[in-house]
């Protein structure tokens, strides 16, 4: 693909912006994981709710959930349970 930029330019572009996030990005685990299911699931929860209070019930629901033939094993009340600090919890166990 040809770009409308000088490749130096645009190199010059990612290095900084990679830069930048290293140094302000917050950490979170979700944004090491390649778990194609944890990632739905976190996506989805994202959408719904800060970070902040995603990151309150992240290793928990995993650790609950492993697998999706976990969570769908479940009780919806149980999912209730785990993620009700999220705030609309009977919402997000339905979905």
């Amino acid at each position: 693909m040809h770009s409308a930029l000088p490749e130096g330019k645009v190199r010059a572009f990612k290095e900084t912006l990679l830069g930048w996030s290293k140094k302000n990005l917050r950490d979170f685990p979700w944004r090491r994981e390649r778990n194609p299911y944890k990632v739905v699931i976190t996506e989805k929860l994202l959408q719904q709710t800060d970070s902040g209070h995603v990151k309150k019930v992240y290793d928990l629901f995993f650790e609950k959930f492993p697998t999706v033939f976990d969570l769908a094993r479940t009780p919806g009340e149980e999912i209730e349970r785990v993620l009700k600090p999220l705030g609309l919890w009977r919402q997000r166990a339905k979905q």
